[in-house]
């Protein structure tokens, strides 16, 4: 199997973690995208038609009791309605005016918005998602150097010529060998925004995450090349250093990462894996 870009990291057979392989940025959001949505409405609308003569704690409830009653066609439609729901959280899609757009295909009412404007619309849309993408990327760009200037100042943080800042929050043993960038490690992480938001952790992902130093994004490689084995490091990565404007969508555009990082062993080079 061709291992894939995720948010970061590569992923192999191991899920995860996914937050700190330079990467190939999402494409945005496409109109194809989005018709892609709406037939997975339909198929959603087809399955309503059943849904709606059923009492109401069989067909709303996502407990595990209603859930257990269901027959497979009736799960098959719940996990349907969970994909769509993803997607309608990630492109910010109305979910009450989705509903209705089921509500009355199944009913057989005409559509509410006429068919032919599918393209201009959900082009239009798109457009526009990807505007206040933009604006809040360039806002965010504005306000990074001075969360970054007062980082600086607070006591144990290191600065690089690179801009990297770091903490070491604990140190292993002081013969121990420092990676390369051609040299594979095995690290524990976690990932967090600014204000504390947490997107990526090797715990969610069954344990120690092992890649090539050489293969992450520009913060990770410098600092890993600092580090000895048992050492414990608090990252800050200013988004030059990361993934700037080409971030994926659960980091966002110019954001800077903080990274609470352990490096357990280096092992040496070679073809580069990833295992739990």
């Amino acid at each position: 199997m061709q291992p894939r870009r995720a948010c970061g990291l590569r992923v192999d057979s191991h899920p995860g973690p996914g937050s700190i392989r330079a990467s190939t940025p999402e494409p945005p959001m496409s109109v194809r995208t989005l018709l892609v949505l709406a037939c997975a409405g339909a198929v959603c609308a087809a399955d309503a038609t059943a849904a709606a003569t059923k009492p109401a704690a069989a067909t709303t409830g996502a407990a595990t009791g209603a859930a257990a009653t269901w027959d497979t066609r009736q799960k098959a439609s719940y996990l349907v309605g969970l994909q769509m729901a993803e997607s309608v959280r990630h492109y910010q899609l109305d979910a009450v005016i989705l509903q209705q757009a089921i509500a009355d295909t199944v009913a057989g009412r005409p559509p509410a918005v006429d068919k032919a404007e599918a393209q201009s619309v959900l082009g239009a849309y798109q457009a526009e998602l990807e505007g206040a993408k933009a604006k809040a990327g360039a806002e965010r760009k504005v306000g990074n150097k001075a969360w970054l200037d007062d980082n600086a100042k607070k006591p144990g943080v290191k600065v690089t010529a690179s801009g990297l800042q770091y903490q070491v929050v604990s140190e292993g043993a002081k013969d121990g060998k420092k990676p390369t960038a051609s040299d594979k490690v095995k690290v524990n992480y976690t990932g967090a925004l600014t204000d504390g938001t947490v997107f990526d952790a090797s715990a969610a992902h069954g344990g120690p995450a092992t890649f090539g130093v050489g293969q992450v994004i520009k913060g990770w490689t410098e600092a890993l090349q600092l580090m000895k084995p048992g050492d414990k490091y608090k990252l800050y990565i200013p988004a030059e250093l990361a993934y700037g404007e080409q971030a994926p969508p659960n980091i966002g555009p110019n954001q800077i990462l903080v990274f609470d990082v352990e490096l357990l062993e280096v092992l040496g080079g070679g073809p580069e894996t990833m295992k739990p």
